[in-house]
Order: structure tokens, then sequence, then C-alpha cells
């Protein structure tokens, strides 16, 4: 992603055009390392968001910022102390790097107007937020490196600001070194080379730049005029390009934003009036996917426990079964020795008896200090006890198993969830089973209502049928218990998935294509996503129930019909 200086340049041009003159009103922090300058200008209220963390680091206008944190950060109580209430008086950025500094005036103690100039320092892993006075002294900052570590640079309040070091290599600003720069290009790589030599530039821009030069990367050393060719090529880009701002989206997905659209990142181009509202529409998409993926893990991360915990106690129950499973043999070793008692002698520690269970004789152990009938007792007793522990242990087998495919259910539906909401209807599901701890209300708040089960049920029309899919265990169980007789109920065979319901409203069966179009959609939300293709089940609601005490999301069903489909959404 071209996140670069050259980017970041005409991002800046375009906040300093729109906040120049605003008023700051507030600052909101929704993240230890994310910070909203929430500033009044022209009449508009407009939102720099400035994120400085390793995965999303940016500074950007955006449309909708995020809630801030119930417990300020130090440091924006910081912020809040020197910048509220100042006026922005200009945005620039550090030549060749990702710097941006606000220059704002703002009113000291004595309210006096006094300069102060905020550094967002968008570098990854390294990015930081500085504050510095007047006279470029460091107030604060949100990472320190004091003169203590060692480091090449300190960030330390009462220490002189500096700016990061710059690497050995040069700008863009004097077209004769860089012309100098690529007459030493000896082959390989032009953009390693580039990207080695020069600075500003991510890869992706270097690549657009060669191929707005030349066409095709060379890979033998430049001749001059490709070389001036290059070099007009990275200064126009830099200096003064056409632009376009667009983000770019694969699948749906966002991938990046751009000055342009690059030809050399092919792709679907969404185009924004700004370069601001293009990086916001790329990190607010990119930062709801990573939001979802995180609560994803949580929930994971948690079934994750439960089920490790039922596959132990599935281990153990069946290791008990196996230790109980000759119970039998105990209780024809007792009714043995009771029908040869006569052959049994005091302190013998095993008897050979008549076996009438097999025609011959059998060698029962005995303990030498107990009598033959006392002996026979034991056996019984050890019998019992056996037979006992086999049905406890197979009943509670059972159940364990009945709850791990429960589990191993909910996991299937949170990494097919596509949204916030629908996680958040699973997350419930978890809570009022007791594998989520319930959420503490605060004194004096309201109970949250129960989720509606049926929202975010999946809807479509095919040839005039309304079909319904669920996507979690809740809005299965919703789903089915809406069910007419004559509606069409599927389920991916033996696999965990969507209960998928086709309205129906008749005695005979749909349209096959109707019941293949239904087949794919509760292949598609299934574990067989992935398949080439997979049987998927069919039968009228009416044959289909819920076993007693089931938990969420499990039915049973008879007099089905099967059908081999791709899965599709449709």
């Amino acid at each position: 992603m071209p996140a670069d200086a050259l980017h970041y340049k005409h991002a800046a041009a375009e906040l300093n055009s729109v906040l120049t003159g605003g008023r700051i009103e507030k600052i909101t922090a929704p993240a230890h390392d994310g910070f909203v300058l929430h500033i009044r200008v022209r009449g508009e209220n407009r939102k720099l968001y400035i994120n400085l963390s390793p995965a999303g680091a940016s500074c950007r206008l955006t449309a909708a910022a995020p809630e801030s944190l119930p417990t300020p950060p130090p440091f924006l109580m910081h912020l809040r102390k020197y910048l509220n209430g100042a006026t922005v008086s200009g945005i620039t950025t550090l030549p060749y790097e990702r710097v941006i500094y606000i220059s704002v005036m703002c009113s000291d103690e004595l309210r006096l107007k006094t300069p102060r100039t905020l550094a967002a320092e968008i570098m990854g892993r390294h990015s930081n937020l500085i504050l510095t006075d007047a006279r470029g002294v460091i107030s604060d900052s949100l990472h320190r490196a004091s003169p203590a570590e060692g480091l090449k640079r300190t960030v330390f309040p009462g220490l002189v600001y500096s700016p990061p070091p710059a690497p050995d290599k040069i700008g863009l600003g004097s077209k004769t070194e860089l012309l100098r720069v690529l007459s030493a290009f000896e082959g390989g790589s032009l953009q390693g080379y580039l990207q080695k030599h020069v600075s500003g530039f991510a890869p992706a821009s270097f690549n657009e730049a060669i191929a707005k030069a030349l066409g095709d990367a060379p890979q033998a050393p430049l001749k001059t005029a490709d070389a001036e060719r290059v070099a007009d090529a990275l200064i126009s880009m830099y200096e003064s390009p056409a632009l376009n701002p667009c983000a770019r989206f694969i699948d749906s997905a966002a991938a990046d934003f751009y000055i342009e659209p690059y030809k050399t990142a092919p792709g679907g181009y969404v185009f924004y009036k700004t370069l601001n509202e293009a990086m916001d529409a790329y990190y607010s998409a990119a930062g709801a996917v990573g939001k979802l993926a995180a609560q994803k893990n949580k929930l994971l991360s948690a079934l994750k426990g439960a089920v490790q915990k039922y596959e132990k106690r599935i281990k153990a129950e069946c290791e008990n079964i196996t230790a109980a499973a000759d119970f039998e043999r105990d209780r024809i070793a007792g009714e043995l020795l009771t029908a040869n008692v006569w052959r049994v002698e005091k302190g013998q520690k095993s008897v050979l008896v008549d076996d009438y269970y097999t025609g011959g004789q059998t060698e029962i152990a005995l303990d030498e200090k107990l009598s033959a009938q006392a002996n026979a007792q034991k056996y019984f007793k050890l019998y019992n006890k056996k037979k006992r522990a086999a049905q406890i242990n197979a009943e509670r087998n059972a159940e364990s198993r009945a709850e791990l495919d429960y589990l191993e259910s909910v996991a299937a539906s949170v990494n097919l969830a596509e949204n916030a909401d629908e996680l958040k209807q699973i997350e419930s599901e978890l809570t009022e089973r007791g594998l989520l701890p319930a959420q503490a209300l605060k004194r004096g708040a309201k109970k949250p209502e129960p989720a509606d089960s049926l929202r975010g049920v999946y809807k479509t029309l095919f040839d005039g049928y309304a079909v319904f899919a669920g996507k979690n265990n809740l809005q299965n169980d919703a789903l089915t218990r809406s069910a007419a007789d004559t509606d069409i109920w599927l389920h991916v065979k033996a696999a965990h998935g969507s209960h998928t319901l086709i309205k129906n409203g008749k005695p005979d069966f749909p349209p096959d294509a109707v019941l293949l179009k239904a087949a794919a959609l509760a292949a598609y939300y299934s574990e067989r996503r992935a398949a080439d293709k997979t049987e998927v089940d069919y039968a009228f609601a009416k044959n289909v129930f819920k076993p007693r005490k089931a938990p969420p999301g499990k039915a049973l069903y008879e007099n089905h019909f099967t059908v081999i489909v791709k899965p599709e959404k449709g």
C-alpha cells in the first residue's frame, strides 16, 4: 500500500486548505494510540483522526470518528491542556517523510497567544505524536525515548525536538542528483534500486513512475533518455500530479488508496473528491475488517478453551467406559463361585470351577482372607459398580459429545460471520450458556433487550419464492420455529451450517430450480462453503423437530431428500 511521503504530501496539502483557521473544540481518544481533533472551521465540524497504531497508522479527515475511551489516557489530558481552544495556523510535512506538522496558536497561562506544533510521525510501529512549544522543546509525547536508553534519537519532555533520522537517500528536490543516481543503475530491479537510494516513494509508487516513463520495467542499465523520463515521472508525481483520488477494492475488500489509479495495480477503483476521503474509505473498511477479526478471535478463543475441556472430558469418559466394559465377567464370576462354593477352601488365591456358560472349567481369582460366599458377593458388588459406571459414563459421554458438537457449530458460525451484529448475537448466545462472562451493568443502567434472533437472517427471492438463511444458532432456531408445515427446510448434510427455509405455502415441492438455488445457499452458509460440491438435505418443515433440552441450533429431521450442489450465495 503506497501510504508513503508522496501521498502524505498531497493529503497534508488538503488538510492545510481545509483546516487552517479552524478552532480545536475538543480532543478525544478512541484508543491509547489514537486521537481525534474536533475542529470547527468555516461553519463546519471536521474530525482529524491521528492513528498511531502499528497496523493502521494514518493521519486523515474522517467522517465518523470512533467512540472515545471511557477513561482518558494521560497523553490525551496533556493535549487537552494545551490544544483545547487552539487555532490551526497551518499544516505541512517534512519533505520526503511521513511526518505531518500541525501548527497551532494557543493561549498560555497568561492568556497570551503562543505557537505550538503537533508532530504526527506516521511510521508504522515507530509512529509517534509529539507536542512542542514555541522554542521547539518537547512538552510531551505519546511514546518517550529517554537519553538513558542510548538510542539514536531521544524523545523526552524538556528536550528540543528533532525529526526522525533521515535515511541515507536522496530526495526529489534536485533532478541533477536524481539523474546521477539513475545513471549508476547497473541493471536488475529498477524499483528495488530506487527504493534503496531515493526517499519518499513506496514500492508501488516507484513501479507506477517506472511504468509511466518506460512502460515495462528495464533490467539493463538505463539510457540517458530513459533516465530523464524516469526522473521526470518521479518529480511530476511528487510535485504536481493530476490528482484523481481513489481507493482500490479486491473482492469487496479494501486493498489500498492512491492519488490516482495506478496502472500497475489493477482492480476495482472507487473515486473520491479528496485524497483524505479515499484514505478514510480505505482505513474505515480495513479497520472494520480488523475489528471484526479481533471480535472473532475473542469468541474463538473462548470456544477453544471450552472445546479443549470437553475433548479432555470425552477422553476420560471413554477410558472409564473401557475400564468398566468387562462388568459381565464379574457377574459371571460371582455366579460361578456361588455354584461352586464346595470347591473353595480357606486361604486359596484362586479356584478352578465348572463353567456352565462354556461347558468347560474357568479359574477365578480369590481374596484368600474371604470365604467363598464373601468372594462371590465381592464380585457381584464389583459388577454393579462397573455396570453403573459404564452407564453413567456413557450418558455423560453422549452429553459431552453433543456439547462438543454444539461448540463446533458455534465456531463455524463465528468463522462465517460477516458483520458485528452477527457476532453480537453469537456473543449473547455464549453468554446465556455461561461460556462468556456477563457484562456488568453500570449503576442505573437498564438491562439490554434480548437481541432479535431473526435480525440479520439472509433474505432473497428465487423465481418468486422467498428464501431465508440463518447464519448462527439463534437465527437458525428462530427461523425453524417460524416455519409453516408446508415450507421447505434445508441443511447441509452431516456438517454445521444454516437452517435455510423456502416459504412455500402449498403441499407440493417448489420447482427444482428453486430447490437447487436454496440448497446452494444452505451450502454457502455452512462449513462446506469452500467445497466444489456438497450434499444438502431438504424436507417439509413439518418433518423437522428440535429434541428436548437440545442446545441452540440443533434440529432433527425425517422423510428428507438429498441434492448435490455447488455452494453459492445466488
